[in-house]
C-alpha cells in the first residue's frame, strides 16, 4: 500500500502537558516538535505547517540545484 501523501499527528500525552506535532511526507519524517510543546492544537499545527513549509523549500532548492548540474 502506498503512504499518505502527508500526515500530520497532533499529541496531548496528558492534558496540561501541552500538545506536540509529527508529520509524515511520503513516507519519511519533514517535521517533529522534538519536545517542544504548545498549549493547544492551534499554535502546534501552526508550527508544524511552518516547519514543513520549510523543509519542503529546503528538498525543492536541493532538487532545482541537482537539475542545474545535468545542463
Amino acid at each position: 500500500m502506498k503512504p499518505p501523501a502527508l500526515q500530520i499527528t497532533l499529541t496531548l500525552v496528558n492534558p496540561g502537558e501541552g500538545w506536540h506535532y509529527f508529520a509524515v511526507r511520503r513516507g519519511l519524517p519533514i517535521a517533529d516538535s522534538d519536545g517542544e510543546t504548545f498549549p493547544n492544537a492551534g499554535p502546534a499545527l501552526k508550527a508544524c505547517f511552518e516547519e514543513m513549509a520549510a523543509q519542503m523549500r529546503a528538498i525543492s532548492a536541493t532538487h532545482e540545484g541537482e537539475g542545474a548540474d545535468h545542463e
